[in-house]
């Protein structure tokens, strides 16, 4: 939504939004619309809506969605190609199209259709549709002018490898498909003079999905004004590059663990991010307003670990086993968690476990007996400086003698020993997994821990839930009542008795649902949650967000795993995978055991 640079005086406003359309290809077309609003500015006038652009869609994605007015009072709009993700079309750089564009209207010309062609548009006198004043986008999701400079900065959303920044031009042609970034993807015609490259440039090992932001103009942090800052959707990490510096050269401003929907700008300046998420807003202010809690660079000096060998766990610190585990590439995985002295956790009615400030949990990754990696998730006191409410996870690589584990801060990926690529998360990527949604912390649960385990210090094997009530470290009582008493422990993988059915909604619990449930960041209607009843969990049946180039996709399709897309996402090893972070293997058992329960179902259940 805009405002007319004249809104005071004629109470017009502009927006942008998604109809259901019987003509367009899939039923649905973007729609650019002029509206006005009540004399005293209090709503908008239904009645009102002009439609002025109305392009119908290929696809759920890729849509564009940004409208602003320039310095010149023009409208500008940005559409997206509107296809799906795996099927590039040549529509982008289609003259005889508005998809895949940025484009350029007079809204207060006396014409019949709402707008007119501004006389200097490229395609003005022919040669092309006339709105247009820049092609070559695949998603230009995000965008906005300098308000010093009238220059249009725009992030695209790229495709498997690159995302990207473009200043764009009049008449400039970005290249996709042609070009993803700077990377080909067309040979015959990557040579095209006329193909303009990105002022940023960042692949898929720093970002994933570009949401564009704007060039600095406030007062607030006087080292960034005249930078560019965006950001990235699937990392939530945001950017600073300054203009005329090489496309590289951008700089990590904060790992904000965020779902970077949209950047905002007041009427100072200052700038604030959307969370996707979250629904929450909030303000960039300069890294000295608040002190970040620090944590050691090195595992010995954490508290976490045994000084004299890191290797093993503080003192203190309980061990714990689970019985559908998450999928993390064959590794052998040891965890242990810790409480501070006189706190207990919470038990949610769903099984869900809530840790108290101060709380530490720790998993260490091994091959062949070989530590590669412990990850630390911690719940700080103060919240400062940490990536969400207190909660910050860190990553530490080992060394080669296995006497040190060292912080590695940015995230890192290295090829094992054993030729197995390895991703060690950010904080940002330990976040993205462990979401606000389902409580941070993902695998302590009541239906996870309900099972016996050894316990290293005392040799002793016990069911892990009659331990932890027995230490003070949960509430037994609690356990003993309606509905956590009636709550069934998972089963592992490999259990053959145990119907396939079982297994794989425990395996998809563990693996998706703390992205894929009623307020998590995961796309598309899935609630992958085990206490959600099959009906409840959206996927039977379901259109998916990506096609992988079948007909008539679904989800989920009872009898046949070969067509479901939930099965495809987890096989596949491309952009499309799932879990999309720190994987490059697919679970062999996991998806066997998902594949025989889709074959096993007849129908979807009934709504």
């Amino acid at each position: 939504m805009v405002f007319h640079p004249r809104y005071a005086e004629n109470r017009e406003l502009f927006l942008y939004f998604t109809v259901q359309d019987s003509e367009a290809p899939i039923g649905t077309s973007v729609v650019l619309a002029r509206f006005r609003a009540a004399a005293d500015g209090s709503r908008l006038l239904p009645e009102s809506r002009q439609d002025l652009i109305r392009v119908g869609l290929r696809s759920h994605e890729h849509n564009g969605g940004t409208i602003h007015f320039g310095k010149d009072g023009f409208l500008y709009a940005a559409i997206g190609e509107g296809g799906p993700g795996e099927t590039p079309t040549t529509a982008a750089r289609d003259l005889d199209t508005l998809l895949g564009k940025v484009i350029r209207l007079d809204v207060d010309a006396a014409d019949p259709r709402g707008y007119g062609i501004p006389a200097d548009n490229p395609y003005a006198a022919g040669g092309g549709r006339p709105e247009i004043w820049a092609r070559g986008f695949r998603n230009p999701w995000k965008w906005s002018f300098d308000r010093e400079t009238g220059e249009l900065w725009l992030g695209d959303v790229g495709w498997h490898a690159r995302e990207e920044v473009d200043r764009v031009e009049r008449g400039g042609d970005y290249g996709w498909p042609v070009v993803e970034g700077t990377l080909c993807q067309r040979a015959d015609e990557c040579a095209d003079p006329a193909l303009l490259p990105p002022v940023v440039e960042l692949d898929h090992s720093l970002a994933n999905s570009m949401t564009g932001g704007y060039v600095y103009r406030g007062a607030a942090m006087p080292e960034l004004v005249g930078q560019y800052v965006f950001g990235d959707f699937v990392k939530g990490k945001i950017w600073a590059y300054v203009p005329g510096q090489p496309s590289n050269s951008a700089r990590l401003l904060v790992e904000s663990a965020r779902a970077l929907g949209t950047f905002a700008e007041d009427q100072d300046g200052e700038l604030y991010v959307v969370d996707y998420a979250t629904g929450q807003i909030a303000r960039l202010v300069p890294s000295g307003s608040s002190s970040a809690s620090a944590v050691a660079t090195t595992l010995s000096r954490t508290g976490c670990a045994q000084a004299s060998d890191p290797r093993l766990p503080a003192d203190g610190m309980l061990a714990y086993e689970m019985n559908s585990p998450l999928w993390s590439d064959a590794a052998a995985k040891t965890r242990w968690l810790a409480l501070p002295a006189g706190t207990r956790i919470e038990v949610a009615e769903d099984g869900d476990f809530t840790f108290p400030i101060g709380s530490v949990l720790r998993k260490d990754f091994a091959f062949d007996g070989k530590l590669v990696e412990t990850r630390l998730l911690m719940h700080h006191d103060d919240g400062a400086g940490t990536l969400d409410g207190g909660w910050a996870g860190y990553s530490y690589r080992w060394e080669e003698g296995q006497k040190e584990a060292v912080l590695v801060e940015s995230g890192a990926v290295e090829t094992l020993a054993n030729g197995q690529v390895w991703t060690y998360p950010s904080g940002t990527d330990c976040l993205r997994c462990h979401t606000e949604a389902a409580g941070r912390t993902l695998g302590p649960k009541v239906q996870q821990l309900d099972r016996d385990a050894t316990y290293p210090q005392t040799g002793r094997t016990a069911n892990q839930l009659t331990t932890f009530a027995a230490v003070g470290m949960i509430d037994g009582n609690t356990l003993k009542r309606p509905p956590l008493s009636e709550l069934e422990a998972f089963p592992t993988l490999d259990d053959e008795s145990v119907p396939p059915g079982r297994r794989a909604r425990a395996y998809l619990d563990s693996n998706c649902s703390h992205c894929h449930r009623p307020g998590g960041p995961g796309g598309g209607p899935a609630d992958f949650r085990a206490t959600s009843t099959f009906a409840e969990t959206g996927i039977c049946g379901a259109a998916p967000r990506d096609d992988f180039g079948l007909a008539d996709a679904r989800i989920l399709v009872p009898g046949d795993h070969a067509k479901s897309v939930m099965w495809l996402r987890v096989t596949t090893l491309d952009s499309r995978r799932m879990p999309p972070i720190a994987s490059a293997i697919v679970d062999p058992a996991g998806t066997d055991v998902m594949a025989r329960w889709i074959d096993s179902l007849s129908e979807c259940p009934a709504p």
